[in-house]
């Protein structure tokens, strides 16, 4: 895997815009956008970069000045890497806060800025939610149980809502979209090994076009959920949609699968392959406990989501990250082993 270079974000013609390491820079311009809207005011704390996010940069940070308490409290900043994932940028805010406001315990979004004022670049801020990643208390096998149980229901609950005002409507089956964004990659940059599965997915998309439109989150695995007591919150909404749940089921599934290739640790990479099969039937009969499962159709949307992940991974380890809309770096952070596991995984699918 090539070396991570300093990150940066920058115009087409290579003049520096937005540099994700120059926290004193971005607390400047961050005090200065939030004074005009705010009143005066000044960044009490940070902004402290924190998380991994593939497509975004993030940040906590508080507030100190005459403002509302929910300004004061806590905040995240989450700067997207390009003006063009402005669209990307409004319709995560929108899902969240419809979730929010239909129960579900998420960080609410307080500002949305597509202008590019600030940073030159889309940013959402929100409040930041209490509590420990759930990755922390799944890793202990005493604990695994019940936090794979609670996980499902919570799941479970997500696509029993009402789906009613929703700001996002419904307009064609949900692998349409999913499908189209992993072809057009395959297409345009011809990345190895991946026709085949491509030519499957085509040849089966029948198996998912029907559906009962549903909230999905569509990345709903422990590393975006928070433990605070018995409350669990869920974050990362980028790619919510109402859409088929087998969707947002098999992505758990799959990655839940998968985690083992990415662990940071060669006892915990030992322990997830051991634990693999266990995790993930647990997981799925917890879910069915409450709502039934097809498994033709899992199975295809486990192909889907394997393959597309496999997709971005190879064109961005031939392109770039760039080539993906992807923050520069993050390539580097994920280890080579991930590649065999998701060509494995989805031939096994599809034999």
């Amino acid at each position: 895997m090539r070396a991570t270079a300093k990150l940066s974000v920058v115009e087409s013609d290579g003049t520096p815009l937005f540099d994700p390491d120059d926290v004193a820079a971005i607390r400047d311009a961050l005090a200065a956008d939030l004074a005009g809207r705010l009143g005066p005011l000044t960044v009490s704390e940070g902004p402290e970069r924190f998380g991994g996010g593939m497509d975004t940069y993030v940040y906590a940070f508080r507030l100190a000045g005459d403002i509302s308490p929910a300004w004061a409290a806590p905040l995240v900043l989450r700067v997207f890497p390009s003006m063009g994932q402005v669209a990307k940028a409004e319709r995560e805010a929108a899902m969240q806060t419809f979730a929010v406001e239909k129960g579900i315990l998420a960080p609410k979004p307080l500002l949305v800025d597509t202008s590019g004022t600030a940073f030159g670049l889309p940013f959402m801020i929100m409040e930041r939610m209490r509590g420990a990643p759930m990755l922390s208390r799944i890793k202990n096998p005493l604990n695994m149980p019940g936090m794979l149980k609670a996980m499902a229901a919570l799941q479970a609950r997500l696509h029993s809502l009402p789906t009613d005002g929703c700001p996002i409507p419904y307009e064609r089956p949900l692998v349409d979209e999913w499908l189209s964004r992993s072809r057009e990659l395959v297409n345009k940059f011809h990345p190895a090994g991946l026709d085949r599965p491509l030519a499957w997915l085509e040849t089966h998309i029948d198996m998912v076009k029907d559906e009962e439109p549903v909230l999905t989150h569509n990345d709903f695995h422990p590393m975006n959920l928070l433990i605070d007591g018995d409350r669990m919150a869920l974050l990362d909404w980028p790619d919510a949609a109402l859409g088929d749940r087998h969707c947002d089921v098999a992505r758990t599934l799959a990655l839940l699968y998968l985690a083992g290739p990415l662990a940071q640790s060669a006892i915990e990479r030992t322990v997830l392959r051991l634990l693999r099969g266990y995790i993930v039937s647990k997981y799925r009969r917890e879910y069915e406990s409450h709502l039934p499962l097809d498994v033709g159709r899992i199975r295809y949307w486990q192909v889907l989501h394997a393959f597309g992940v496999w997709a971005q991974l190879a064109v961005m380890r031939q392109e770039g990250e760039a080539a993906i809309g992807a923050r520069e770096g993050v390539l580097g952070e994920i280890p080579d082993s991930i590649f065999p596991a998701l060509e494995s995984y989805v031939d096994e699918r599809i034999r």
